[in-house]
């Protein structure tokens, strides 16, 4: 039944996830961690590509060639900066935030993010894992337990 299917979302969510689920602990922080990357998947980076008029992709490659270049998930390479021109829409408060919510996104799943397509499965990955961890919080809550 329905226990049986979250032990197996379980493993598929682990899978997808790169930091560990241990504790309760694990659990609140990447379930915060996962609403701030879907913040950032459907407004953040959509907002401030179309206000740039480039792809989610270019940008996102661009965040992260801005960032510190030590985001778990992506090959320590260098990347060419200036491609996209952020300044031009966002101000440096704005692009110190993109670059913060791309390199998190890049540390939090496992999935590689080059382009838009990537960046259409990372939102579905990141909101199944949501989805997971609702279902889990109603199981947990039946049976008279916190998660």
């Amino acid at each position: 039944g329905e226990l049986e299917r979250l032990c197996v979302r379980k493993l598929e969510t682990a899978s997808v996830l790169r930091p560990p689920l241990k504790s309760d602990e694990d659990l609140t922080a990447v379930r915060a961690r996962l609403t701030k990357a879907l913040e950032f998947l459907r407004m953040g980076l959509v907002e401030a590509a179309k206000g740039l008029k480039v792809l989610r992709g270019l940008l996102f490659q661009e965040l992260l060639a801005r960032g510190t270049g030590q985001t778990a998930g992506h090959l320590a390479r260098e990347r060419p900066v200036g491609r996209v021109k952020v300044e031009d829409c966002c101000s440096a408060g704005e692009i110190s935030d993109l670059i913060a919510a791309a390199e998190d996104l890049s540390s939090l799943i496992r999935v590689k993010i080059e382009d838009d397509k990537d960046l259409g499965l990372a939102l579905i990955v990141c909101e199944d894992c949501q989805e997971f961890f609702r279902d889990l919080e109603v199981c947990a809550k039946w049976k008279g337990q916190t998660w």
